[in-house]
Formats: structure tokens, sequence, C-alpha cells
């Protein structure tokens, strides 16, 4: 009995020890109370850190809560841009107190590339705190094993030196124990830290700017998903906080730098005025102009694109210092204009690269697209002997589209910027007869993924179909009719199946007629997406009439060697 006693007495004990463990870890988790609690006499200056979770901010609440500075998330590797940035840098910026912006470095994009998107969106303020680059395992890439450490600490270098020449200030970096310890430390010893450590004191031998001491505390002022919201404090004192980031390079707040070459440009940051800028290129029947911007530091400005003095579209834009060259290609041989950038950015020779696109079922408009890809393939060719004609030549074995003299020269440099530009994928390739002519159009087919087909005629190359995707609406194979421009797919979904019936005009594909039954069902429904008028009766007489004919799947059947063997 005794024995039993003294057994029920244990069980209460654990029992009531483990309610109080789960009572601790709760109040832990909720933020009631946090394992550092740092000193306010010994760290007056306390911040936070905000990002898209903590939605819209009311920040002349926020500051009420002891915030004496904000670090904003506004880029994200090397195109993301968080979606309450601009309102949150702006908002933060009219309570007075200090702001700055901070970047998710991604190892899997160069450091050029994501400088180029921070640099894009974070304009020049007055008084602004250093850039910040937030380096930390993330996803797949949980420790110093999954990533190449240094091509990581080049890429890192390369960005902190842009940012620094760029902003005037040397980035802080911010780190976890981990990354700092395999990424960082002993790298970059020139830049200020910012670390991460919510469960205990920054480690004694690491030298710190800001603490990031907890990422569980709840304040009045944010509605977003988050409930928490990451509070930071500064390693000093306010007035030696209030020099912190003194020598911010303003670039007289207007984006110029010093190092701009003295050399004749067709536009800079430095320019009075917009600047017009004619071209010319065998695609298009008429003049082309870009309008450039008079620079003033927003991340809204854009180039302005027109024909003949109609502007067809306008586009954003990675601003440099300055632009010395402009030149119009194809570098992708699919019959729209491209735009090549020459100028200097940072102090270096650089380029950019815009593709040319034509939006699907809309006539006569286009659109145009950083492509950071094919720029870093032709970094790697030229290193640094950047020109219009070097680039262009580089990309396209100096063939002009609009004056290429034969289909064979022209798809045999069509596979080479196909194996450059899906360089990882096994690309195969088929010569196919689809319209009515002798030439043979080009298939590219990432076999189970999607196809692409080129065309050729009257010197000028296109891609009716580009990357025309498997699995989109249940997409099961593309057919055609060889010599016939009848092209067709069959698809299937969780309800219906049938065929869409294609053809290709004015080098664009496009749907004529579908038919779709549901499995339930015999009845067939019938669809009419041409200018005819045509009776139920007709309708399905021409659809059963196209699906008459002898089809055959389009498949790429060669590799890169074989079908260039072939165009021999």
């Amino acid at each position: 009995m005794k024995n039993i006693h003294i057994k029920k007495k244990y069980i209460i004990i654990s029992i009531v020890i483990c309610i109080i463990l789960i009572l601790i870890a709760s109040i832990l988790y909720m933020g009631i109370i946090h394992f550092n609690n740092p000193s306010r006499e010994e760290y007056p200056v306390v911040g936070v850190d905000v990002s898209k979770y903590q939605g819209a901010i009311d920040w002349n609440q926020l500051i009420e809560q002891d915030i004496s500075f904000a670090y904003i998330k506004a880029t994200e590797g090397s195109s993301h841009v968080d979606e309450y940035y601009d309102a949150n840098f702006n908002n933060a910026l009219k309570t007075g107190i200090r702001v700055g912006a901070y970047h998710f470095f991604s190892f899997e994009s160069s450091g050029k590339k994501q400088a180029e998107n921070y640099c894009k969106n974070v304009s020049i303020t007055e008084g602004m705190l250093p850039p910040v680059i937030d380096v930390e395992y993330y996803g797949d890439k949980k420790c110093v094993d999954d990533i190449d450490v240094d091509i990581v600490r080049k890429n890192l270098r390369e960005m902190v030196d842009i940012l620094e020449e760029e902003y005037g200030l040397k980035p802080v970096l911010y780190v976890t124990k981990n990354s700092y310890d395999t990424i960082v430390n002993g790298y970059f010893d020139d830049c200020d830290l910012w670390y991460r450590s919510v469960y205990s004191k920054v480690p004694k031998e690491v030298n710190w700017t800001f603490w990031q001491y907890s990422n569980r505390t709840v304040l009045n002022g944010y509605e977003g998903e988050e409930r928490y919201i990451d509070v930071n404090v500064f390693n000093g004192t306010r007035e030696e906080f209030e020099e912190l980031g003194s020598g911010t390079n303003v670039h007289d707040l207007n984006g110029s730098s010093e190092e701009t070459k003295e050399i004749e440009s067709l536009w800079s940051k430095e320019s009075a005025s917009e600047s017009s800028v004619k071209l010319e290129s065998k695609l298009v029947d008429g003049e082309i102009e870009l309008i450039i911007p008079q620079y003033n530091g927003s991340s809204d400005q854009r180039v302005e694109y027109l024909i003949d003095g109609e502007k067809k579209c306008d586009f954003n834009f990675i601003f440099p210092e300055q632009i010395t060259e402009i030149e119009t290609c194809d570098y992708n041989f699919d019959g729209n204009v491209d735009i090549v950038f020459v100028g200097y950015n940072h102090g270096k020779k650089d380029f950019w690269l815009y593709r040319g696109c034509v939006r699907e079922y809309e006539e006569d408009t286009c659109y145009f697209v950083n492509d950071d890809d094919i720029e870093s393939y032709v970094e790697k060719e030229l290193s640094d002997d950047y020109s219009a004609e070097n680039i262009i030549n580089a990309l396209t074995n100096g063939l002009v589209n609009g004056e290429i003299s034969s289909y064979s020269d022209a798809y045999k440099a069509i596979v080479a910027f196909n194996q450059i530009e899906n360089e990882s994928l096994d690309l195969k390739y088929s010569l196919v007869y689809i319209d009515e002519d002798d030439i043979p159009e080009l298939l590219v087919d990432d076999t189970g993924y999607w196809i692409s087909v080129y065309s050729f005629s009257n010197s000028i190359v296109t891609e009716p179909m580009e990357y025309c995707a498997y699995g989109v609406g249940g997409c099961v194979n593309y057919e055609y009719v060889p010599y016939k421009n009848s092209l067709r797919y069959f698809g299937h979904d969780m309800e219906t199946y049938g065929h869409t019936l294609m053809t290709i005009e004015n080098n664009k594909l496009v749907t004529t007629y579908s038919e779709d039954c549901y499995y339930e069902e015999e009845t067939v429904n019938y669809n009419n997406y041409t200018d005819e008028q045509l009776s139920p009766e007709e309708l399905k007489n021409k659809v059963e009439e196209y699906n008459s004919c002898a089809f055959e799947e389009l498949y790429g059947e060669y590799t890169e060697e074989e079908i260039i063997e072939q165009l021999q």
C-alpha cells in the first residue's frame, strides 16, 4: 500500500512538472517572456525589422513603444521585391526614426544581380542606415555542405563592394550562428555584424553592431499574418547611433557617381533631361525610339518604347550611372526586337539585355524583360570586353534576323542559343514540315515538358510555337499534318477530354476550333474561335474533317550534334 502511495505521489509530481513546463514553453512561445532581455541602460537604442509578414503597419503607434530605428525588407535574390517595402520605408521615415533597408541573400544568384535588384529598388535617402545583407541558410540550403561556400563568399563580396560604392557605406551583414561560423567569420571582418541570438547573449568573441535578441515580441501597430515582430538593440550610445551612417554617399541625392566615365554617353544619371534614342531593326516596319527619363532615384521610373512616334510599351530598367551604347537585335531568334544596353555602373563597364516579347492573344502589343540568365552567360564568354557588337555576336553567331541567307544557318544558330539558354536540359530536335512550303520548321523538345517550333521565310526566323507546355489543360501531345499548316493537341482533365485545333497565322499560333466531351456523356461539344459564321452542323463537319487528316506527332528525335549534322 505504501508503494502505491509513493507511486501516486511521483505521478502527481510528474504531472505538475509537465504542466509547469508546458506553461513555461507556452509563455515563451507567445512572447510573454523572453530568454533575452537586454538592459535599456546598457543598450538604449532599440529597433525592429519587418517584412510583408507584419502586413500594414501603423508606424506612429509602433514607435511609441520605445522604437528608435527600423530595418525594412526590400529585396531578395536577383528579382524579388517585398510588396510592403515602399509603404513601410516611406511611412517609417515620416515618423522621424532612422530607417534602413535589408536584402535577403540568395546562394544561387550572382552578387552583381542581387546588388542591382537592391539598388534599383532602394533609393538613396539622407540619413539612411547602412544597407544590410541577410546571410542565413534557407530551404534546402540548410548547412555549408549544401552550398559551394567559395562561390557564395565571392558573390557576397561582390554585392558588398557594389553596395558600398553605390551608397557610400559599408553594408552590415545579418548572420545566424551557423552562417557566421561557416560563411562570414574571417572573410568579412570589414563589415559590421547584425547577430541573431534569441536564446542567449551574443558570444563574447563576436564584435557585433546590432543584436537581434527576440523573434517573438508582440507589439501594437501591425496587422499581418505574423503575430510576432523581431526586436534588436544597437551596441552603443544614442550619440554613437546617430553617427552610424553619417558618411552616406548621397551622390548629391541624385544617384550620380564620381567614377562616371568622361566619354560620350547617350544617357547618364546626371542628365538634365530625358534622352531620346533612335534605333532601327529589320523586324520592325518603322523607326524605333527609346525615351529614357531623367533620373530621379525612384524605383517606378520606366523606359518608353515607341515605333514611328506611337508608344508600344514601357518597361522597368536597371538605371546605371551611364549608357554609352544601345543596339537592337534578336538574339533568341523569336522574331521580336531585343535591346542591348552598354554603359558604366559602379565605376565599371557593364551591359544589360532586354528580351522583347509579344503578349499572347493581343495584337500589336509587346513588353521587355531583363534577361539575367543570358547576361550571366555573356559575362563568362566575354569577361569584360563589352560592346554591343561583341555581345550580339556571342549570342547569334553573327547572324542578323532579317538578313539570314538560309534556314540551315538560322537553325544552327537557334540550336546553339537553345543549348545556352537550357544548358541543364537534355533537348532533342527535329526538322518538320508544318506549313505549305518546302522549308522545314525546327522543333525543339524538352521531352515531356514543352516544345518550341521555329519557322524561316524571307530571311527572317520566327517562333510561332514558344514553350508550348505539356500538362497545361491536361495536354498529352502535339500533332500536325505535314504541309497543311494544321495542328492540334489532345487534352483532358478530371471532367472532359478532346482535341484543340490550331494553325499558324502571322507567325503566331492561333486556336481555330475545339471539341470536348464529358466522360459520363456521349454528346460532343464543338467550339468555334474563328470569325467564320458556322451553323452547329457546319462546325461539326469542319472539326470532323480536320480530325480525319493524317496527323503525326510533334516530338524531338535528334541530339544537338545529330541535328547540326543534318543542317550542314
